[in-house]
């Protein structure tokens, strides 16, 4: 007898981040709110989640980076994905069993860029 293992389709975090050219967001909580709730969020940048016809912003959580991005994947698994939902850049698309992949996702951080911000000018 043969015994094959269908598996599910899957895509990792990095596959749907790079297809869609899409930035994951992961933030650290201020100190006073890490006390109550975990340290690290994580989303990607303008994408919401489509459920029963309104957009639901869905973000992982965790104590870790690690964590958080394995919480996102789990919600966001079997989704619906929209980005820029409110201008006319607007995409959706469906996932399937999303993972969070074996890459190291600290390693990939890039520093924002400096803001710009306007200083006043006395007269």
């Amino acid at each position: 007898m043969k015994v094959v293992l269908n598996r599910s389709p899957s895509q990792t975090l990095l596959q749907i981040g790079n297809l869609h050219n899409l930035i994951l967001e992961i933030s650290e909580r201020p100190l006073p709110n890490r006390l109550r709730m975990p340290r690290f969020t994580c989303r990607f940048r303008y994408t919401e989640v489509k459920h029963e016809g309104a957009l639901l912003v869905e973000y992982g959580e965790g104590r870790i980076i690690e964590e958080a991005i394995e919480d996102y994947c789990n919600k966001i698994s079997n989704k619906t994905l929209v980005v820029n939902a409110m201008n006319s850049h607007r995409l959706e698309f469906d996932t399937v069993d999303v993972i969070p992949g074996t890459n190291d996702y600290t390693s990939m951080i890039e520093p924002e860029p400096e803001r710009a911000f306007l200083t006043p000018v006395s007269y």
